[in-house]
């Protein structure tokens, strides 16, 4: 699911900035003169989480999961580049659209 994927992208990218800041560190100190490259393992096809707009990308995260209730937390960090205030109010505006629901304060769920 999109969720897994997303966990799966951060914990590459922490693994690469600890190499790359590993390597900074060398380079800083004069013991490494060469500018690496990025192994091809830690290269991750990623797709964004729907395609489109930011309402559909909402709508293909809810779906992925129908079951899953997301918290505002977990909608942010699958969509980093829409803004909370636009996130928060496309959801109020698919909620009156019936497309989800609301489950508890900050807690949205496909309907």
């Amino acid at each position: 699911m999109a969720t897994e994927k997303v966990v799966q992208a951060k914990s590459a990218l922490k693994s690469a900035q600890a190499e790359r800041d590993a390597i900074f560190k060398q380079i800083v100190a004069g013991k490494n003169k060469k500018i690496p490259t990025v192994p091809e393992a830690l290269v991750l096809e990623t797709e964004p989480v729907g395609n489109g707009s930011a309402t559909d990308r909402i709508l293909a995260l809810l779906s992925d999961s129908p079951d899953k209730v997301f918290t505002y937390a977990e909608i942010f960090k699958a969509l980093p580049d829409v803004k909370h205030p636009t996130v928060r109010a496309l959801l109020f505006n698919l909620r009156h659209e019936e497309k989800v629901s609301k489950h508890g304060r900050g807690k949205w769920k496909a309907a």
